[in-house]
């Protein structure tokens, strides 16, 4: 600090001096004004207008209600090895000016020892950390910096001598703080000083007891959280709705099918909190479906004991099936998807029910129903007539065949006295008869269910010969009176097929 007294008393408002300082750190070499002084920082008695000796106390500074001595700040310059001190009087016809008792005063020249505090040596991300400047010797400069500096930011600026700082990034920081005046520098490193916590990025997975259920079934879902810091809340939704569950389980039995279930969890940390949701369990709910069954036959026409086979085929087939056949509403042993059987009675019914085993459940139904027809073998019947029996030798005959039950075909044969004619079919021409041949007739049919014969009546020709006719007459009475009445039979033997009186 430099002290100096000043003694003036100007000539008037109008003339007056002024008074400049200049310091030199290059041994005068060169100057730079520090300080200016006129009027009422410079007047210390009352004006003169003739030339002014100071011969009081009075006169000079900081007595009479006039200027203060003059003290100029040097600590700018403190260390400096050769400074020089210049006083320059700037005359305007003011009057002349004293000074006096110049004295330069302060303490030796000492580099600081620099110290510094945080206020917290634990924070948040991007928290604000204040820093307190505690060194010695009285520091004029500050330089804060921290390591890694990623991330880093001072406030005001890391010159300041009291800033704060914060941390964008968690991790531990070393601090360093170097205080300069002029006479040097130091510098204090605190190694691992301030350790920085982010906020962890919370996360949350879910598990279903299973997806795939029946109605109504139960289902448990478990979460499992990690980072969920110091305390969490685990809240559940289905369908994006909140439930009222909480925590680490969620129980449901009304979930419907294509439901999605999902669990979001908050975490709180010291420096905060994170939220996540977890992925989406979406469940399906299966039902008892309707199985069906339809069955079909290799035929539905048959003789007795021809084999027929059945066959089955399902919709909505369960998981397991159980086809069972009945004829006739019995059940039969045969269990699959065919069955076979050559027992069968005309009309038989036969039908299948299907026992389909689902997930969820069992569903019952009975297939169409298939009607059997058996055909059994008719016996054909042949009847044989012709125009006469008798009749004249040479003569030709024909004979008619009527058939029953003549089946899908029929072939019809005819016979004379047992020996095959040539002729076929259901009429007939004989010729060449003899008395007393037979005539008969053969029918072979064919059925659906195979072939069977019959043969006809028998008819016994009667051949006749040319013979005279003879008549003999009877009256009732041989002896009669005239006139009388008398009657007269006739009685004729080959009497032909007709007469003539």
């Amino acid at each position: 600090t430099l002290n100096f007294d000043q003694a003036y008393a100007r000539y008037s408002n109008t003339y007056q001096d002024s008074l400049a300082l200049y310091i030199s750190t290059d041994c005068g070499t060169t100057f730079t004004k520090i300080a200016f002084y006129k009027d009422a920082a410079l007047k210390t008695t009352a004006d003169e207008t003739t030339a002014f000796t100071p011969s009081t106390a009075n006169h000079w500074c900081g007595t009479g209600g006039f200027a203060d001595c003059i003290e100029v700040d040097l600590s700018a310059y403190a260390g400096e090895s050769s400074v020089k001190i210049m006083w320059e009087n700037i005359s305007n016809w003011g009057n002349n000016l004293y000074i006096d008792n110049i004295n330069v005063t302060g303490i030796a020249g000492a580099a600081p020892v620099a110290e510094f505090t945080a206020a917290k040596t634990s924070a948040c991300e991007d928290e604000s950390v204040s820093l307190t400047d505690a060194s010695t010797n009285t520091p004029t400069s500050w330089a804060w910096s921290a390591t890694p500096s990623a991330g880093v930011t001072f406030s005001p600026s890391n010159t300041a001598q009291n800033p704060s700082v914060s941390f964008a990034n968690s991790g531990t920081y070393t601090v360093e703080l170097t205080a300069t005046n002029a006479t040097g520098s130091d510098t204090e490193t605190k190694t691992d000083y301030i350790t920085v916590e982010g906020i962890p990025t919370v996360t949350i997975a879910i598990n279903a007891s299973e997806n795939i259920i029946c109605d109504g079934e139960n289902v448990d879902f478990t979460a499992t959280p990690s980072n969920q810091g110091s305390t969490s809340t685990i809240n559940w939704y289905v369908n994006d709705v909140l439930q009222a569950t909480t925590g680490t389980s969620f129980s449901s039995s009304t979930l419907q099918d294509n439901d999605e279930v999902k669990a979001r969890i908050i975490a709180e940390y010291t420096c905060g909190n994170d939220t996540a949701f977890s992925g989406i369990e979406t469940i399906a709910v299966e039902d008892v479906l309707d199985a069906g069954i339809n069955i079909t036959s290799t035929s539905t026409t048959i003789c007795a004991g021809d084999p027929v086979t059945f066959d089955a085929t399902l919709s909505n087939e369960g998981t397991s099936n159980v086809i069972e056949w009945y004829v006739n509403n019995s059940l039969e042993g045969s269990t699959g998807a065919s069955f076979t059987t050559s027992t069968l009675s005309d009309g038989d019914i036969v039908k299948a029910r299907v026992i389909a085993t689902y997930s969820c459940g069992k569903d019952t139904t009975m297939s169409n129903e298939i009607q059997i027809a058996v055909g059994s073998l008719p016996k054909p019947e042949i009847t044989i007539s012709a125009l006469a029996t008798s009749i004249c030798p040479g003569d030709d005959l024909d004979f008619n065949a009527v058939v029953t039950n003549e089946g899908i075909s029929s072939l019809i044969s005819w016979y004379i006295n047992d020996v095959a004619q040539a002729s076929t079919g259901d009429s007939f021409t004989a010729s060449g008869l003899s008395d007393g041949d037979v005539v008969k007739a053969k029918v072979v049919a064919t059925y659906s269910c195979g072939v069977d014969s019959s043969e006809s009546n028998e008819l016994t020709i009667v051949v006749s010969t040319v013979q005279n006719p003879e008549i003999s007459i009877t009256t009732s009475e041989t002896n009669v009176c005239e006139g009388a009445g008398v009657l007269v039979d006739a009685t004729i033997s080959n009497a032909g097929t007709t007469l003539i009186d």
